[in-house]
């Protein structure tokens, strides 16, 4: 009974012609999404339109988060100035203790120091340049140049899709070096709430 069983196992599957010659059904290779790079010379006027949009767009965000960053900076280092100028509170970090009173001026001072570096990085100035044709508008590639008429040659062989494309690739550069500075902003702002909360629980206890 059970060499039947095997044999019967064995015995392979026999198709009919029709289906065996049936053609096969192959799927298609995956597509794999692509950016395909604009050429500059087909970038309009409107194009260059854009530019001077988007330019005074992300300067002005730039300008916002400066200005709350340098605000932050100030009250922050005011407020760790009065903490560090009490006696009490120098008192109580020369005296490091296992209690309530040091847990909670360490880390106010802690998180405070932690937020003024945060608005302090939001204003130091940073920006680098994107290779190619972002070395036009770039300050840092303009004034490496070896001259002002080589960079004058540079520019009067260009077409104006060219500089409408340096000014493009710099708006990128541009608009990263914003979204770092949010970055930064956002965290100087989370750390300095339960910064200031605890250095008004310092001033209380102290």
């Amino acid at each position: 009974m059970s060499s039947q069983q095997t044999e019967e196992h064995q015995t392979p599957i026999l198709l009919p012609p029709e289906i065996e010659n049936a053609p096969g059904i192959v799927a298609p290779p995956t597509a794999t999404a692509t950016i395909q790079p604009v050429p500059v010379s087909s970038l309009e006027a409107h194009h260059g339109e854009f530019a001077t949009f988007h330019e005074g767009y992300v300067r002005h965000y730039i300008q916002l988060a400066d200005a709350k960053a340098g605000v932050g900076f100030g009250v922050i280092s005011g407020v760790l100035a009065y903490l560090l100028g009490k006696d009490a509170v120098r008192e109580i970090l020369w005296h490091p203790a296992l209690s309530a009173k040091f847990g909670i001026t360490a880390t106010a001072i802690l998180f405070l120091i932690v937020s003024a570096i945060c608005a302090f990085l939001v204003i130091a100035p940073r920006l680098r340049s994107s290779p190619g044709d972002a070395g036009l508008v770039f300050f840092g590639d303009v004034g490496g140049r070896a001259s002002g008429d080589e960079y004058v040659s540079d520019i009067a062989s260009r077409s104006d899709s060219d500089l409408t494309a340096a000014r493009l690739r710099h708006c990128f550069d541009v608009a990263r070096v914003c979204t770092r500075k949010y970055a930064l902003l956002k965290k100087s702002i989370w750390l300095a709430l339960p910064g200031l909360a605890l250095a008004m629980v310092t001033f209380l206890i102290s």
